[in-house]
């Protein structure tokens, strides 16, 4: 496993953080945030910095972890436009990290769910008082700019 502290970001890794951190500042409720990366290192940097600022908060990152490609459609998407009332009340971000699941199979699903929730947008900005950040894989960001 990578520990954040063993993975230094480079300069352009530190602006990107700054930008990254600025953006889910500046929203008081709901904020959507990709990354695209495929280095494992600099995802644990971003995601124990976030972890770290929510903590101060009392709360922490809610982490859902797909392990079927068709959880995202049955499990993943109504979880996001159904929070319990508990994490509501937490404003705990979301932090999906589906950037290791390089199979045809996680891609194809993943554009599909992206699909659902640009569909959805409006009952999910509704249903989220929180930031939901995405962790995407680099090679699909053309494709899901598309």
């Amino acid at each position: 496993m990578i520990k954040p502290a063993d993975y230094p970001l480079t300069p352009e890794g530190e602006q990107e953080w700054m930008r990254f951190k600025q953006h889910l500042q500046w929203c008081d409720h709901f904020a959507l945030g990709f990354i695209f990366s495929d280095h494992p290192g600099v995802i644990a940097v971003f995601r124990e910095r976030l972890a770290q600022i929510y903590h101060a908060r009392i709360t922490h990152l809610h982490i859902p972890v797909p392990t079927d490609p068709a959880q995202l459609l049955e499990q993943l998407l109504p979880d996001l436009l159904h929070p319990t009332i508990r994490q509501q009340a937490l404003q705990a971000p979301y932090w999906v990290d589906l950037s290791l699941k390089s199979d045809p199979e996680w891609a194809e699903q993943r554009l599909l769910f992206l699909a659902r929730l640009n569909e959805q947008r409006e009952p999910l900005r509704q249903a989220l008082n929180r930031p939901l950040v995405l962790i995407l894989p680099l090679a699909e960001r053309s494709a899901i700019k598309e």
